[in-house]
């Protein structure tokens, strides 16, 4: 670069031309008075670097004894860090242990209290078993007390119903009173049957009987109710078979409790009784106008 502008400025001096001469002079003194100046600054590096130089052994003395004094507390404190750590492991081991023990403790403790509860449990079950026991054998005998007096009120209606010199007016009264009896004696069946429920011993009988007089005989209780309440009661029986196989006792209970539920929310209009041979099954149904 410093030759160009010096080569430049030759040419434009022999051309006379001053201007541009002037230019690449000036151009070229720069030039030098830089290199004057880097010539000096590296001089002044050079000096200043051996003046440095001289210093490095001191500093790299002083760093190697201070490094040696860093390795040594790292060393001390790696020696108190791995005691801590022991130290923490021990603790935590001891815990450990206590925890173990205390757990054992418990679950044993917890294992007395089930066993315990276990033969509490068993002994108020043992107590219920004799109360149910004893509350069982009560219905019965208290059933079978109230169907004795009740089985002679049903033979006197029967042997009254057979008198044929019966005034008609007085044997429909009779006729209602027996059947009031039977429902009686149905409803004394319903305090055995859950004395049979009970202990497992109900059961439900297969047996041809008359199901048109057994719905009659149920109708006739309710009839005289539904009249003295303002209901009409009307027993369709177009379409019931004569005679069925069942448990006749069975079904006087449910038309029983049917009605009864029928005519306690029917205030005004009608119950209906009505029973439907369907080929397969037969459909007893009330309805109600409630």
């Amino acid at each position: 670069m410093r030759d160009a502008h010096q080569t430049a400025y030759r040419i434009y001096h022999q051309l006379n031309d001053e201007h541009q001469a002037l230019i690449h002079l000036e151009a070229l003194k720069r030039l030098d008075d830089e290199t004057s100046k880097l010539s000096a600054s590296a001089n002044s590096a050079l000096a200043a670097a051996r003046f440095d130089f001289a210093n490095q052994e001191t500093r790299i003395a002083q760093l190697k004894q201070v490094q040696l004094q860093r390795d040594i507390d790292d060393a001390a404190l790696r020696a108190r860090t791995q005691q801590t750590i022991f130290g923490g492991l021990a603790i935590a081991g001891g815990i450990i242990v206590g925890m173990l023990v205390f757990g054992l403790v418990t679950i044993r403790r917890s294992r007395n209290e089930v066993r315990r509860a276990n033969v509490d449990l068993a002994e108020t079950n043992a107590a219920l078993g004799k109360a149910l026991a004893a509350k069982t054998e009560f219905l019965a005998t208290t059933s079978h007390e109230i169907r004795t007096p009740l089985n002679g009120i049903l033979g006197m209606t029967q042997v009254m119903l057979a008198d044929g010199g019966i005034d008609p007016a007085v044997r429909d009264r009779i006729t209602v009173v027996h059947g009031a009896g039977i429902t009686m004696r149905a409803l004394v069946d319903d305090i055995l049957d859950v004395a049979k429920m009970e202990t497992g011993n109900l059961t439900i009988e297969a047996v041809p009987f008359d199901l048109r007089a057994t719905l009659q005989d149920v109708s006739r209780l309710w009839e005289d109710q539904s009249r003295a309440r303002g209901v009409s009661f009307v027993l369709d029986l177009a379409q019931c078979p004569a005679f069925i196989v069942g448990d006749s006792a069975r079904l006087r209970q449910i038309a029983f409790n049917l009605l009864s539920n029928a005519l306690k929310f029917t205030e005004r209009g009608t119950v209906t009784l009505r029973a439907v041979d369907e080929g397969e099954s037969l459909a007893i149904s009330v309805e109600d106008s409630g």
